[in-house]
């Protein structure tokens, strides 16, 4: 896998800490002499990178959950020490980003609790809430409090088809903290059947329903076999609104490129995407775009598509169509495919199977010329 861009907590993860050195986590010693407790900010996240280089190369789920269970039981204590501190902003930032690992710890609930006080109006503060919501619903010390703020947004979404998909992804990451598979799919199969949802005409709720039903399972794409249509999960719709899937793209080669506006590496590799559209299209060659923009994004996205952003020299040369959700690493199809970097390519055959993955630069052109060529010389032959 080449990691051309990760995930906030992810890049902050390894990015941060620099070539990990050990496989596991450090255990603490009880017979050491307990050292010195941290004086500023700086101290802190020394103590944190210096955990963080205790995780091996690829650490497993155990070995990052107790890093950043170490992690926050360090920022919790020094805010606690110091409600006041002057330079609480960076531990702040540093534990927001990764709100993603917070979970149902004491720790990471005390932290986001004491960040949602001190920062109602940031720009993250919605995305936070959530995080500290779903989190408190199995732990003891918040669960009441949690409890009680679950049953208002229940009332209000009787008749809000945002604010019930809201409750169901609280009620999502709180069956992920304890593994409760039996409940993730009665809340999926709630958004399913759900009116609310289906009469809605607010785009967000369409959006928002896709990433979080996409999101719910995630499938594996071999090469070699049928690609995995998203369809068979959801119906799901393009940047303008319309009915997407692979499989009315049977018969030609595809190209699935997994993308964001604001990946340097993205963009960097889109020439060669539009050099094999404007040589193959009319040959039957296809591609979609699935953007991993957030919410923010869409007219960066669009803007882009249009010639205006960063790819301008591309001016109308990016006519193919786009799926778009606003997920950021959160995006239903990031989460389906297990999309953990982009640039990332698939390259599916006419006859539907997966042909190569994450090809680039004349790589993908030679293959998609092979592909294009091969299928050409087939159909002359039938004639």
């Amino acid at each position: 896998m080449r990691y051309g861009f990760l995930p906030a907590a992810a890049a902050g993860l390894f990015l941060l800490f620099g070539a990990p050195t050990v496989v596991s986590v450090a255990q603490d010693n009880p017979s050491a002499e307990q050292p010195k407790a941290p004086a500023n900010a700086k101290e802190v996240m020394a103590e944190i990178q210096k955990a963080g280089q205790a995780l091996g190369e690829k650490p497993t789920d155990e070995q990052v959950d107790a890093f950043f269970g170490k992690a926050w039981s360090l920022v919790a204590a020094y805010l606690k020490a110091n409600p006041e501190a002057a330079d609480a902003a960076t531990l702040y930032q540093w534990s927001m980003r990764r709100a993603g690992y917070g979970k149902n710890n004491a720790d990471f609930l005390d932290i986001a609790q004491r960040y949602l006080k001190a920062n109602p109006e940031a720009k993250d503060a919605a995305q936070v809430r959530l995080y500290y919501l779903a989190g408190s619903l199995s732990c003891e010390a918040f669960k009441a409090e949690a409890t009680a703020e679950m049953a208002k947004l229940d009332e209000a979404a009787k008749a809000d088809a945002a604010k019930f998909l809201q409750a169901v992804e609280i009620r999502l990451m709180d069956a992920g903290f304890r593994k409760d598979d039996a409940a993730k799919a009665k809340q999926i199969e709630a958004v399913k059947a759900s009116e609310l949802v289906k009469k809605s005409e607010d785009v967000w709720v369409a959006r928002d329903a896709q990433r979080i039903v996409l999101s719910s399972t995630t499938v594996e794409v071999k090469d070699g076999e049928a690609f995995p249509d998203w369809a068979d999960a959801w119906a799901v719709k393009d940047l303008d609104g319309k009915a997407i899937s692979v499989a009315e793209y049977k018969g030609k080669v595809v190209l699935l490129d997994f993308w964001a506006t604001l990946c340097g590496p993205c963009v960097r590799e889109m020439p060669s995407v539009v050099k094999a559209y404007a040589a193959f299209q009319e040959k039957g060659f296809e591609v979609i775009g699935l953007s991993f923009d957030n919410r923010e994004g869409e007219q960066s996205l669009r803007d882009t598509i249009a010639g205006k952003g960063k790819v301008g020299q591309m001016t109308g040369v990016m006519p193919w169509r786009q799926v778009y959700d606003g997920g950021y690493w959160n995006s239903g199809l990031a989460k389906r495919y297990g999309i953990r970097g982009i640039p990332h390519t698939v390259l599916i055959g006419r006859d539907g199977k997966v042909v190569a993955q994450d090809l680039r630069g004349e790589e993908l052109l030679s293959k998609i010329k092979e592909l294009v060529e091969a299928g050409a010389e087939a159909e002359g032959g039938s004639k």
